[in-house]
């Protein structure tokens, strides 16, 4: 019985780290796509933001740290829509 407890509590946290996960990176995949397409996307310090830089973008808006080295470009409507979606859904986590 406590066993069985345990087991579902483990399956329970690990569904939760792949639903973190999938959001993430799922977010990353959407600022780096937006990225390549007139003024949307993200921008940071130099004008070529790799793969990684949308991951860290979209794991520090996911957790609301926000550090402001990477931000959504100046007139991208569809990114700031974006970013407000997945602060959202990173709060209701």
């Amino acid at each position: 019985m406590k066993y069985s407890s345990l087991l579902k509590i483990l399956a329970i946290f690990i569904l939760y780290i792949i639903i973190i996960f999938s959001v993430i990176t799922t977010f990353g995949t959407l600022y780096e796509y937006l990225s390549e397409m007139f003024n949307e996307g993200i921008e940071g310090e130099n004008n070529y933001l790799s793969r990684l830089d949308a991951l860290y973008f979209s794991s520090t808006t996911f957790f609301t740290i926000g550090f402001g080295d990477i931000i959504p470009s100046e007139y991208s409507e569809i990114t700031k829509k974006l970013v407000i979606v997945q602060a959202c859904i990173g709060h209701m986590l």
